[in-house]
């Protein structure tokens, strides 16, 4: 009796390890702090001596972009009254500076012109996928430059509030609406000295862009060494701009922390994506395919059946897919710390 009993203790105990090994890392629940820069990455202060690598940090295993994308959504359904409020006043004041109360899109002439290009089963399905591409061309155009800067303006006040009250709710801090407006704003000049750098580093990335549509689609390249060596050249860019944004982003979280100044954040968020550049971009990449289909799922019913109210609900699924983005990327970056 013994015997059996040790065995399946031990029996028990090795199913316990290989269900660790196989599952996800849960999401941690504990004081996130960002670590002092001298304390993880010491550098030499002579000008002289030999440079010394920094040392390799065995970082914890993220969780899964599943379990990021499901902790964010919980976040924003445990606290809805707070970021709804928030929400609503964004897009109020987006209606009123912004889009006016008019949507300036007749989807339903729009439908019925494109619909006669499909034919067959897949024709609802290609109008609604054609219409849903149109009202994502269509996001973030304004009618004039002064409805843009008004825009840009809203979106840094509001993404200012979301991040704020995202902090407050993982430290346990009942706030409301107005407190998250009045005490969220205070590093406006910081984040948007760290939205000028992101702007900068997105630079390679359209000269790349831009070199191989000239060059290749322009016909310039006239051979298959000519086409290879353009794209080696523009993939190089574009690796270089992500990789600059892997950590950039981050920044704009790191920013608006008390006393600190944006080339502070960015030195941060540099050192926390280190040896870890490619899993974070992944996670990075998730988020934009995971809304998209998201919006997909909920605009091509709407735009079949009501088509009359689809501008609309794609306007309200904008402002609900910039919490979702915020809560994403902030749940994202404190399990990296």
């Amino acid at each position: 009796m013994a015997q059996s009993k040790k065995k399946s203790k031990t029996a028990t105990t090795k199913s316990e390890a290989k269900t660790k090994k196989t599952t996800s890392p849960p999401l941690r629940v504990r004081p996130r702090e960002l670590k002092p820069q001298e304390k993880r990455f010491p550098f030499n202060r002579f000008p002289f001596k030999k440079r010394q690598k920094p040392p390799r940090i065995k970082y914890e295993a993220l969780p899964s972009s599943f379990k990021v994308l499901w902790r964010s959504l919980e976040i924003l359904r445990e606290h809805w009254d707070l970021f709804l409020g928030i929400l609503v006043i964004y897009g109020v004041v987006n209606i009123i500076l912004v889009k006016g109360f008019a949507t300036g899109l007749d989807l339903s002439s729009i439908k019925s012109a494109v619909s006669g290009t499909f034919h067959g089963h897949l024709k609802d399905l290609g109008t609604s996928t054609a219409l849903f591409v149109y009202l994502l061309g269509g996001t973030g155009n304004s009618s004039n430059a002064a409805a843009g800067a008004y825009q840009s303006f809203l979106i840094i006040v509001t993404s200012l509030t979301l991040i704020w009250a995202m902090r407050q709710v993982y430290a346990g801090v009942k706030v409301g609406i107005r407190e998250s407006y009045y005490k969220a704003c205070y590093p406006l000049v910081p984040i948007c000295v760290v939205i000028l750098i992101i702007a900068v580093q997105i630079i390679p990335f359209v000269i790349g862009a831009g070199l191989f549509s000239a060059v290749v689609g322009g016909g310039i390249a006239n051979s298959i060494p000519e086409e290879i060596l353009t794209g080696i050249i523009c993939l190089g860019l574009v690796i270089l701009s992500l990789r600059w944004l892997s950590s950039s982003l981050f920044a704009l979280y790191i920013v608006t922390l008390p006393d600190m100044t944006p080339l502070k954040a960015l030195r941060s968020a540099r050192d926390l994506v280190r040896f870890r550049r490619l899993e974070i971009f992944r996670k990075i990449l998730f988020l934009p395919i995971a809304i998209l289909f998201i919006f997909a799922v909920i605009m091509t019913p709407i735009i079949l059946f009501v088509t009359v109210v689809a501008a609309w609900a794609f306007f309200i699924l904008t402002m609900l897919g910039l919490a979702i983005f915020h809560s994403y990327m902030y749940t994202c970056y404190r399990e990296m710390l």
